[in-house]
């Protein structure tokens, strides 16, 4: 026969003790706290009498409990275990629950799923604990943490221990599936989605161990596992907008009450954003509130799969408000703004591999400061190479605005840093200094030159003290400045993103639909990628559209970084005179449908945001606000008359256009040839700088 350790027959509760101890991993901290408070004796006033466990849905509260239950057992203390969820949320009931406690000096209450019975929360601990013998050790879980008064309480201050529980450790977690069994080739994808949330960790484990045929890279939760995970995560939400307000919560970085307002416009933002930051799965942030990582990936999860069409609907109005937030950002604003950007598409199986989204951490970005100089050039050095020093000293010098420090969180000192140089013709002196800025102004004056009023930027350096290139904290920051300042591009031509042994980032840039371009050039003796773009052949605008960039994809192809849908068409990039002919090929053929669809302004920038069904309509419409805009200026009724008299009122011959106005031919050709210059020019400025310079 079987016996337990006590010598009395075992039963089958010993075996189950055993197997939940076997499976039991982490939480060394608590632990250690519940076996101070077991041990203490009683009446101790250094001893805590009420432990309160607090934490989201699936944390672990009840296997804590459980633990605490087999350890008290185990030193012979009577447990009384209370599971509220069973029973009604009254004061007779939870009396009569726990009356064994009332007379039993050296019993351990255990009190599961609290926040089902919140309303008596100052009746039990002004009322109920009060009478317990000095001895007793009161365990409470919940998913909301004790209330103000009873924290700030004096007599309460030594007898009340509260405890938040976080997710497992990533070490834990990972021996959390290793002892359920599952392969480690699966242990990466199962712990991007379930993170350190050990119900999820569990019910993952399941489906997991049945999956070891499929790639680990591909594999994803069942539907059964995501659903089982809703309902164990997240409680009943109040209403269809508490459940939409979730599901904008899971899908962006960050949600703040303007965001719900811009996503939900009928509902109301304010309650719906104050309901959020009270739930025990949400956390805050200055950014706004964000829940937890596997509540994220469940609610997001489960959205997509029963909703695509409404998913897609979400998508676009979140973001619609990340990116209007993103071009509107400055300063330190900027990076984390464009981050809630990206963090639109961390689902698609590609940015992932590239990207991190945890700026928050080590390192934190700064502006130059004077003494950081010398730190940078030293860091180059010890990264780079002598030469890379030499030229981050020289960009130090002449250009000390363009410089990003990160610095790390706990010395201060410069981690990582950037530049941003805009750079407006060829200087002999950057030329001969920097290779690198060399081949980009090499690449532009052979591809296609800059225009009067146009300039270059290039992102340099993104150099790192370890010389890693890899994915990070630290690369993330790095990155996003760059995709922010390209967001905010004014009157540029060419960009470029200089990286030494950048191979290894070709698809991410491709991505970004900066592909790498010949020039390579070297630099302490290793080849540096340019990454370059023309921004008047796809402007900001196109850039960003939904339509034309993977870079607002819902779930695209995870195994190419290619885009996916068709590409969005490249403008034309005309030089003056082709321009100014372009013009007045234009305006000679203003209503003539068919040839005006094939002029060359039907593809430059200058039609980006014309209204109109088709190319001749944007055409027109664009000749015409133009042609109107001459009506305030210092020449006004005569420029503006003669335009619309010779080519949009009708077609009519220059004689008959003269005589329509009552003018001399002579002084008519004059005024024709002043007023086509005044409209090249205006179209030119629109043309170079957007739609605000008509």
């Amino acid at each position: 026969m079987l016996v337990n350790a006590s010598g009395s027959p075992a039963r089958l509760a010993d075996r189950l003790r055993a197997d939940r101890s076997h499976g039991f991993v982490g939480r060394e901290r608590e632990v250690a706290l519940f076996r101070k408070s077991l041990n203490a004796v009683a009446g101790d006033p250094d001893s805590a009498a009420v432990l309160f466990l607090h934490g989201q849905g699936g944390i672990g509260k009840s296997t804590l409990l459980g633990r605490f239950g087999d350890e008290a057992s185990e030193a012979g203390r009577p447990v009384v275990h209370v599971k509220v969820r069973g029973m009604l949320p009254s004061r007779r009931d939870l009396e009569d629950a726990a009356a064994e406690v009332l007379t039993g000096q050296h019993t351990v209450l255990l009190v599961d799923d609290f926040e089902r019975c919140q309303g008596l929360e100052e009746w039990f601990h002004q009322k109920f604990l009060p009478q317990l013998p000095l001895g007793v050790l009161v365990v409470v879980a919940g998913r909301q943490p004790p209330g103000v008064r009873w924290r700030t309480d004096p007599g309460w201050r030594k007898s009340l221990r509260v405890v938040r529980l976080d997710d497992l450790s990533p070490s834990d977690a990972v021996e959390l599936l290793r002892a359920e069994g599952v392969p480690a080739e699966l242990y990466a994808p199962v712990l991007s989605f379930a993170g350190g949330n050990p119900v999820a960790l569990r019910l993952s484990a399941e489906v997991a161990k049945r999956d070891t045929g499929r790639r680990a890279m591909v594999w994803r939760p069942d539907r059964d596992v995501i659903a089982a995970l809703i309902r164990h995560l997240v409680d009943d939400v109040p209403s269809p907008e508490h459940r939409q307000a979730l599901e904008v919560c899971a899908h962006a970085l960050a949600t703040t009450e303007e965001l719900l307002a811009h996503a939900l416009p009928d509902a109301d933002a304010g309650q719906l954003f104050d309901w959020l930051r009270r739930q025990p799965y949400i956390d805050l942030s200055p950014l706004g509130v964000f829940p937890h990582d596997v509540v994220r990936e469940i609610l997001d999860a489960d959205l997509r799969w029963r909703d695509p069409g409404g998913y897609v609907e979400l998508h676009g109005r979140v973001r619609s408000h990340v990116v209007a937030r993103a071009r509107a950002a400055t300063g330190a604003d900027l990076v984390p703004a464009v981050l809630a950007f990206t963090h639109l598409q961390r689902s698609n199986g590609f940015v992932s591999r590239f990207l991190t989204w945890r700026i928050n951490g080590d390192v934190y970005e700064d502006y130059l400061r004077a003494e950081d100089h010398e730190l940078l050039v030293e860091l180059t050095r010890g990264a780079e190479g002598e030469e890379s020093a030499a030229i981050v000293g020289f960009w130090l010098a002449e250009r000390p605005e363009a410089f990003r420090v990160l610095r790390s969180s706990s010395t201060d000192r410069p981690a990582a840093f950037s530049a941003w140089l805009e750079l407006d013709e060829p200087d002999p002196r950057q030329l001969s200094a920097d290779p690198v800025v060399a081949a980009c102004w090499e690449h532009c004056r052979t591809t296609l030159p800059l225009r009067e009023g146009e300039h270059l930027v290039v992102a340099r350096f993104l150099v790192r003290r370890d010389g890693v290139r890899g994915p990070s904290a630290a690369m993330d920051i790095m990155l996003h400045r760059v995709v922010g300042e390209l967001m905010h591009a004014k009157q540029v031509g060419w960009s470029y993103v200089a990286l030494s042994d950048g191979d290894a980032w070709r698809p991410f840039f491709s991505y970004l639909d900066q592909p790498a371009i010949d020039q390579a050039p070297s630099v302490d003796g290793r080849p540096h990628t340019l990454f370059a773009h023309d921004w008047r052949a796809v402007s900001v605008d196109q850039w960003l559209r939904p339509s034309g960039r993977r870079l607002d994809q819902v779930n695209p192809d995870p195994r190419s970084g290619q885009r996916p849908g068709p590409p969005a068409e490249e403008l034309v990039v005309l030089a003056r005179e082709e321009f100014d002919a372009a013009v007045r090929d234009a305006l000679r053929n203003v209503h003539q449908a068919d040839v005006l669809s094939a002029n060359a302004l039907a593809r430059t920038r200058l039609m980006a945001h014309a209204p109109g069904a088709d190319a001749a309509a944007r055409i027109r419409w664009v000749l015409g606000s133009a042609v109107e805009s001459l009506a305030a200026g210092s020449d006004a009724p005569r420029s503006h008359q003669v335009l619309r008299a010779t080519y949009l009122d009708a077609r009519r011959s220059q004689e008959a256009a003269a005589a329509r106005l009552g003018m001399p031919y002579g002084t008519y050709r004059r005024r024709l040839q002043k007023a086509l210059a005044e409209l090249s020019d205006r179209l030119w400025e629109r043309e170079l700088h957007g739609p605000g310079h008509l």
